[in-house]
């Protein structure tokens, strides 16, 4: 007897998902990289010398710091960058340092005496302040978070294949 396989067609099916992503991870790394790259010059200007802060006044991209104010910019810049690995956390950051960088530039501005000793802020820092928590605040309330996967079916066909073995006969 010989033994044959009949026309059959296989299919096989996977689904290919991709990560999710929002456009509020592009806008936090690019606000994370310029809080680090401006406090990575302040800082390297002031020098660290932490036991006389008010010393250690520094001009870095038009706005004054010392190197304590210097610190927490490449701080808070860090966590940005880290939080905008996945879109959740990229957007929750961005809402809540924007909400904090816009309440801090409203307090330089509206305090500039007593803030410039120990932090060296200026009123142009406080602007700045305002405007990338304004930035951050609007991303992070507008961008949307896409998710996708895509079914990808593949069809083999086989024709008719003789089987190799011998027929055995009894």
């Amino acid at each position: 007897m010989n033994d044959t396989m009949a026309d059959q067609a296989q299919s096989t099916s996977r689904v290919v998902e991709r990560p999710a992503w929002s456009p509020a991870q592009i806008v936090g790394l690019a606000g994370g990289v310029v809080l680090v790259v401006i406090g990575a010059i302040a800082l390297a200007r002031t020098g660290t010398n932490f036991s006389d802060i008010p010393a250690t006044h520094a001009t870095a991209a038009g706005m004054t710091f010392t190197c304590l104010s210097a610190l927490v910019q490449i701080g808070v810049g860090v966590v940005l960058l880290a939080a905008s690995v996945f879109p959740t956390s990229a957007k929750s950051a961005m809402a809540t340092f924007g909400v904090l960088l816009v309440a801090w530039g409203i307090v330089i501005v509206a305090d500039l005496t007593r803030l410039f000793n120990l932090w060296g802020y200026t009123k142009s820092t406080g602007v700045f302040y305002i405007v990338v928590g304004a930035v951050l605040i609007l991303t992070a309330a507008v961008s949307p978070i896409f998710l996708s996967s895509r079914r990808q079916v593949n069809r083999q066909s086989r024709s008719k294949v003789d089987a190799t073995f011998p027929s055995s006969s009894v």
